[in-house]
């Protein structure tokens, strides 16, 4: 339970990444791509887009910091999301059914 409660990330909110207790990085969800488990993001530092997968040290910062940051892809057509997963091969809930 406590799971879903903690990656339960939104587009606009601002994550933080703690890579060891002295690292971390910051990023702003520009699309939920698979739900509590991935995320594109926007990646502050570096100013590149990444996909972000749930993982231990993942936390929120400040919900709906910024819901309106361009993407650079078109999300609303489901055949851009299609090919996104299929090129990562993110699982899906499906294929743990």
């Amino acid at each position: 339970m406590e799971k879903d409660i903690l990656f339960n990330f939104s587009k606009g909110d601002m994550i933080i990444l703690h890579l060891d207790e002295h690292a971390s990085k910051q990023f702003l969800v520009i699309h939920v791509v698979e739900k509590k488990q991935v995320f594109y993001c926007w990646d502050r530092e570096e100013q590149v887009y990444r996909l972000i997968h749930s993982q231990a040290g993942l936390h929120m910062l400040c919900p709906q910091f910024d819901p309106h940051f361009p993407s650079d892809i078109d999300w609303t057509n489901e055949w851009v999301l299609e090919l996104y997963l299929r090129k990562y091969r993110i699982p899906t809930e499906s294929d743990t059914d």
